[in-house]
Protein backbone atom coordinates (compact mmCIF):
# COMPACT_ATOMS: atom_id res chain seq x y z
CA UNK A 1 0.00 0.00 0.00
CA UNK A 2 0.90 3.66 -0.24
CA UNK A 3 2.08 5.21 3.06
CA UNK A 4 -0.67 7.57 4.29
CA UNK A 5 1.39 10.79 4.22
CA UNK A 6 2.29 10.54 0.50
CA UNK A 7 0.73 13.01 -1.93
CA UNK A 8 0.67 11.01 -5.16
CA UNK A 9 -0.69 13.95 -7.17
CA UNK A 10 2.69 15.74 -7.14
CA UNK A 11 5.56 14.16 -9.07
CA UNK A 12 8.63 13.12 -7.10
CA UNK A 13 12.11 13.16 -8.73
CA UNK A 14 12.95 9.89 -6.98
CA UNK A 15 9.94 8.10 -8.50
CA UNK A 16 10.57 9.78 -11.88
CA UNK A 17 14.11 8.35 -11.74
CA UNK A 18 12.60 4.92 -11.07
CA UNK A 19 10.44 5.42 -14.18
CA UNK A 20 13.51 6.37 -16.27
CA UNK A 21 15.19 3.15 -15.09
CA UNK A 22 12.18 1.05 -16.06
CA UNK A 23 11.13 0.32 -12.46
CA UNK A 24 7.56 -0.12 -11.25
CA UNK A 25 7.31 2.30 -8.30
CA UNK A 26 5.74 5.44 -9.75
CA UNK A 27 2.37 7.11 -10.02
CA UNK A 28 0.51 8.87 -12.83
CA UNK A 29 1.91 12.28 -11.79
CA UNK A 30 5.49 10.94 -11.96
CA UNK A 31 5.00 9.33 -15.38
CA UNK A 32 3.32 12.43 -16.79
CA UNK A 33 6.19 14.75 -15.85
CA UNK A 34 8.89 12.19 -16.74
CA UNK A 35 7.42 11.74 -20.22
CA UNK A 36 7.50 15.51 -20.76
CA UNK A 37 11.18 15.58 -19.73
CA UNK A 38 11.98 12.68 -22.09
CA UNK A 39 10.12 14.37 -24.97
CA UNK A 40 12.54 17.30 -24.64
CA UNK A 41 15.69 15.33 -23.77
CA UNK A 42 15.41 11.75 -25.08
CA UNK A 43 18.79 10.85 -23.51
CA UNK A 44 17.48 11.15 -19.94
CA UNK A 45 16.73 7.41 -19.42
CA UNK A 46 20.20 6.54 -20.79
CA UNK A 47 21.75 9.09 -18.43
CA UNK A 48 19.84 7.53 -15.50
CA UNK A 49 21.15 4.08 -16.49
CA UNK A 50 24.69 5.48 -16.85
CA UNK A 51 24.45 6.90 -13.33
CA UNK A 52 23.24 3.56 -11.96
CA UNK A 53 26.09 1.75 -13.75
CA UNK A 54 28.63 4.24 -12.33
CA UNK A 55 27.35 3.63 -8.79
CA UNK A 56 27.76 -0.10 -9.40
CA UNK A 57 31.36 0.27 -10.62
CA UNK A 58 32.20 2.64 -7.76
CA UNK A 59 30.72 0.19 -5.25
CA UNK A 60 32.80 -2.67 -6.70
CA UNK A 61 35.88 -0.42 -6.55
CA UNK A 62 35.27 0.07 -2.81
CA UNK A 63 34.76 -3.68 -2.32
CA UNK A 64 38.06 -4.35 -4.12
CA UNK A 65 39.71 -1.92 -1.70
CA UNK A 66 38.49 -3.73 1.38
CA UNK A 67 35.25 -1.90 2.22
CA UNK A 68 32.47 -4.17 3.52
CA UNK A 69 30.03 -1.53 4.81
CA UNK A 70 27.90 0.80 2.70
CA UNK A 71 25.50 3.59 3.58
CA UNK A 72 23.38 4.41 0.53
CA UNK A 73 21.76 7.81 1.11
CA UNK A 74 18.85 8.94 -1.03
CA UNK A 75 18.95 5.46 -2.48
CA UNK A 76 15.41 5.70 -3.78
CA UNK A 77 13.70 2.47 -4.77
CA UNK A 78 16.16 -0.42 -4.66
CA UNK A 79 16.01 -2.66 -7.71
CA UNK A 80 18.01 -5.43 -9.33
CA UNK A 81 21.24 -3.46 -9.65
CA UNK A 82 20.97 -1.99 -6.16
CA UNK A 83 23.80 -1.72 -3.67
CA UNK A 84 22.93 -4.77 -1.57
CA UNK A 85 22.57 -6.95 -4.68
CA UNK A 86 25.95 -5.85 -6.07
CA UNK A 87 27.88 -6.05 -2.80
CA UNK A 88 26.41 -9.22 -1.36
CA UNK A 89 26.92 -11.10 -4.64
CA UNK A 90 30.66 -10.40 -4.28
CA UNK A 91 30.90 -10.35 -0.48
CA UNK A 92 27.89 -11.97 1.24
CA UNK A 93 29.08 -10.57 4.58
CA UNK A 94 28.88 -6.95 3.35
CA UNK A 95 26.47 -4.75 5.30
CA UNK A 96 24.25 -2.10 3.75
CA UNK A 97 22.09 0.62 5.24
CA UNK A 98 19.66 2.35 2.89
CA UNK A 99 18.55 5.86 3.82
CA UNK A 100 15.71 7.74 2.16
CA UNK A 101 13.31 10.50 3.15
CA UNK A 102 10.56 9.19 0.84
CA UNK A 103 7.98 6.93 2.46
CA UNK A 104 7.34 5.04 -0.78
CA UNK A 105 11.03 4.14 -1.18
CA UNK A 106 11.40 3.14 2.47
CA UNK A 107 8.28 0.94 2.41
CA UNK A 108 9.38 -0.72 -0.84
CA UNK A 109 12.92 -1.35 0.40
CA UNK A 110 11.71 -2.78 3.72
CA UNK A 111 9.69 -5.36 1.76
CA UNK A 112 12.61 -6.10 -0.53
CA UNK A 113 15.05 -6.59 2.34
CA UNK A 114 12.90 -8.91 4.44
CA UNK A 115 15.04 -11.84 5.54
CA UNK A 116 18.31 -10.05 4.65
CA UNK A 117 20.16 -9.83 7.97
CA UNK A 118 22.95 -7.71 6.52
CA UNK A 119 20.80 -4.87 5.21
CA UNK A 120 18.52 -2.31 6.80
CA UNK A 121 16.55 0.74 5.72
CA UNK A 122 15.92 3.92 7.69
CA UNK A 123 13.83 6.99 6.93
CA UNK A 124 15.86 10.18 7.29
CA UNK A 125 16.71 13.32 5.35
CA UNK A 126 20.27 14.00 4.16
CA UNK A 127 19.76 17.66 5.13
CA UNK A 128 19.94 16.42 8.73
CA UNK A 129 23.00 14.14 8.67
CA UNK A 130 22.86 13.65 12.44
CA UNK A 131 19.50 11.88 12.00
CA UNK A 132 21.33 9.40 9.78
CA UNK A 133 24.61 8.85 11.58
CA UNK A 134 23.14 8.83 15.10
CA UNK A 135 20.30 6.49 14.12
CA UNK A 136 20.24 3.50 16.47
CA UNK A 137 19.17 0.99 13.82
CA UNK A 138 21.87 2.15 11.43
CA UNK A 139 24.52 1.94 14.16
CA UNK A 140 23.48 -1.62 14.96
CA UNK A 141 24.18 -2.55 11.33
CA UNK A 142 27.23 -0.37 10.59
CA UNK A 143 30.46 -0.36 12.65
CA UNK A 144 31.94 3.15 12.52
CA UNK A 145 35.32 1.85 13.73
CA UNK A 146 35.80 0.17 10.35
CA UNK A 147 35.88 1.53 6.77
CA UNK A 148 32.56 2.64 5.29
CA UNK A 149 31.58 3.86 1.84
CA UNK A 150 28.82 6.46 1.70
CA UNK A 151 26.90 6.70 -1.57
CA UNK A 152 25.21 9.94 -2.60
CA UNK A 153 24.00 8.95 -6.04
CA UNK A 154 22.16 11.93 -7.56
CA UNK A 155 21.37 13.36 -4.12
CA UNK A 156 23.18 16.69 -4.51
CA UNK A 157 21.03 17.92 -7.45
CA UNK A 158 18.04 18.03 -5.10
CA UNK A 159 19.88 20.10 -2.48
CA UNK A 160 19.60 23.80 -3.29
CA UNK A 161 22.56 26.14 -2.80
CA UNK A 162 20.67 27.70 0.11
CA UNK A 163 20.68 24.28 1.82
CA UNK A 164 24.50 24.13 1.71
CA UNK A 165 25.31 21.00 -0.33
CA UNK A 166 29.05 21.35 0.39
CA UNK A 167 28.28 21.26 4.12
CA UNK A 168 26.02 18.23 3.69
CA UNK A 169 28.80 16.40 1.83
CA UNK A 170 31.33 17.31 4.52
CA UNK A 171 28.95 16.06 7.25
CA UNK A 172 28.65 12.72 5.43
CA UNK A 173 32.45 12.37 5.23
CA UNK A 174 33.11 13.44 8.82
CA UNK A 175 32.09 10.22 10.63
CA UNK A 176 34.18 8.07 8.26
CA UNK A 177 37.61 6.69 9.11
CA UNK A 178 40.60 6.27 6.79
CA UNK A 179 39.94 3.53 4.27
CA UNK A 180 36.42 4.83 3.73
CA UNK A 181 35.04 6.42 0.56
CA UNK A 182 32.50 9.00 -0.51
CA UNK A 183 30.74 8.34 -3.83
CA UNK A 184 28.73 11.18 -5.38
CA UNK A 185 27.10 12.14 -8.65
CA UNK A 186 25.49 15.37 -9.83
CA UNK A 187 23.50 16.68 -12.79
CA UNK A 188 24.53 19.37 -15.22
CA UNK A 189 22.21 20.81 -17.84
CA UNK A 190 25.05 22.89 -19.36
CA UNK A 191 25.25 20.64 -22.44
CA UNK A 192 21.62 21.34 -23.37
CA UNK A 193 20.50 24.21 -25.63
CA UNK A 194 19.42 27.22 -23.53
CA UNK A 195 15.71 26.98 -24.31
CA UNK A 196 15.59 23.23 -23.58
CA UNK A 197 17.53 23.69 -20.34
CA UNK A 198 15.12 26.37 -19.14
CA UNK A 199 12.07 24.26 -19.95
CA UNK A 200 13.41 21.06 -18.37
CA UNK A 201 14.43 22.83 -15.16
CA UNK A 202 10.98 24.42 -15.22
CA UNK A 203 9.33 20.99 -15.36
CA UNK A 204 11.22 19.91 -12.24
CA UNK A 205 10.01 23.08 -10.52
CA UNK A 206 6.56 21.44 -10.66
CA UNK A 207 7.80 18.34 -8.80
CA UNK A 208 8.29 18.03 -5.04
CA UNK A 209 11.92 19.20 -5.40
CA UNK A 210 13.46 21.54 -8.01
CA UNK A 211 16.74 20.39 -9.57
CA UNK A 212 20.03 22.26 -9.15
CA UNK A 213 22.27 21.99 -12.21
CA UNK A 214 25.97 22.47 -11.36
CA UNK A 215 29.26 22.46 -13.26
CA UNK A 216 31.65 19.53 -12.66
CA UNK A 217 34.26 21.84 -11.09
CA UNK A 218 31.89 22.36 -8.16
CA UNK A 219 31.77 18.67 -7.25
CA UNK A 220 35.52 18.40 -7.91
CA UNK A 221 36.11 21.08 -5.30
CA UNK A 222 33.73 19.52 -2.76
CA UNK A 223 35.28 16.05 -3.12
CA UNK A 224 38.80 17.44 -2.70
CA UNK A 225 38.20 19.44 0.48
CA UNK A 226 38.74 18.47 4.15
CA UNK A 227 41.56 16.08 3.27
CA UNK A 228 39.47 14.02 0.82
CA UNK A 229 41.45 12.67 -2.15
CA UNK A 230 39.79 12.00 -5.49
CA UNK A 231 40.33 8.51 -6.87
CA UNK A 232 41.49 8.45 -10.52
CA UNK A 233 40.09 9.57 -12.97
CA UNK A 234 38.64 12.24 -10.66
CA UNK A 235 35.27 13.86 -11.37
CA UNK A 236 34.18 12.93 -14.89
CA UNK A 237 30.99 12.20 -16.80
CA UNK A 238 29.76 8.94 -15.31
CA UNK A 239 30.21 6.82 -18.44
CA UNK A 240 33.91 7.82 -18.39
CA UNK A 241 34.51 6.73 -14.78
CA UNK A 242 36.53 3.47 -15.06
CA UNK A 243 34.35 2.02 -17.83
CA UNK A 244 34.38 -1.78 -17.82
CA UNK A 245 32.91 -2.30 -21.28
CA UNK A 246 32.03 -0.36 -24.39
CA UNK A 247 28.40 -0.02 -23.23
CA UNK A 248 29.57 2.00 -20.20
CA UNK A 249 30.85 4.68 -22.55
CA UNK A 250 27.89 4.55 -24.94
CA UNK A 251 26.86 8.20 -24.62
CA UNK A 252 28.64 11.24 -25.90
CA UNK A 253 29.99 12.52 -22.57
CA UNK A 254 28.49 16.01 -22.96
CA UNK A 255 25.00 14.50 -23.33
CA UNK A 256 25.48 12.30 -20.25
CA UNK A 257 24.21 15.16 -18.07
CA UNK A 258 25.46 13.21 -15.06
CA UNK A 259 29.00 13.28 -13.73
CA UNK A 260 30.49 11.83 -10.58
CA UNK A 261 33.52 10.88 -8.57
CA UNK A 262 34.83 8.84 -5.69
CA UNK A 263 36.85 10.39 -2.87
CA UNK A 264 39.04 8.48 -0.42
CA UNK A 265 38.74 9.49 3.23
CA UNK A 266 42.07 10.31 4.91
CA UNK A 267 43.34 8.52 8.00
CA UNK A 268 42.14 10.64 10.92
CA UNK A 269 44.12 11.66 13.96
Amino acid sequence: GIPPNIDVTVASPSRMYDYYLGGGCHFESDRELAKQVISMVPEVPAAARANKAFLGRATRYCLAHGVRQFIDIGAGIAGVSSTHAITQRIAPEAKIAYVDKEGVAVAHNELLLQGNDNATVIQADVLHPEDIFDNQELREMIDFRRPIAVLLGLVLPWISDAENPAGVLASCAKPLLGGGYLIASQITADGLPDDVRTRVLGLYDRSTTPVASRAPDTLREWLSSDGLTLVDPGVVFVSQWRPEEAADAELRPERDMVYGGVAAVPARG
